[in-house]
């Protein structure tokens, strides 16, 4: 999942807690994404940054880290979900249609994401 914002949106805090059900970090503050084939985009770490996310408050750690990955979804996390039941929304990215979804500004959030990719479709 790749997520987006503004500095102090939140990227890294969702990230970490993401993190911490299970989810493995490919990069923190800068992310490469290609399309190498047809398949959905690829995020990869610059080398300088694998393996390092910012706690704030915390500084610097040295977390477990996956080189690169497909990107099946984004969260944009300047943008406030304002609906309980939100409709589907897509961001192109390298003219492929990703996932989208908005912050949510309560503790369901990263849970709800971590179920959402874990599960086999994005459909209901």
């Amino acid at each position: 999942m790749l997520i987006t914002g503004t500095s102090g949106a939140g990227k890294s805090a969702l990230a970490l807690t993401l993190m911490s059900m299970g989810a493995c970090l490919v990069a923190d503050d800068c992310v490469l994404v290609s399309r190498p084939d047809e398949g959905p985009p690829l995020a990869s770490a610059p080398k300088r940054l694998f393996g390092l996310i910012e706690a704030r408050g915390i500084g610097l750690i040295n977390v477990k880290a996956q080189s690169s990955i497909r990107l099946r979804a984004m969260v944009d996390m300047d943008v406030v979900e304002d609906q309980r039941l939100p409709p589907r929304r897509d961001e192109l990215v390298l003219d492929y249609p990703l996932r989208l979804f908005h912050k949510v500004e309560s503790a369901h959030f990263a849970p709800a994401l971590m179920h959402y990719l874990r599960s086999e479709t994005d459909e209901p």
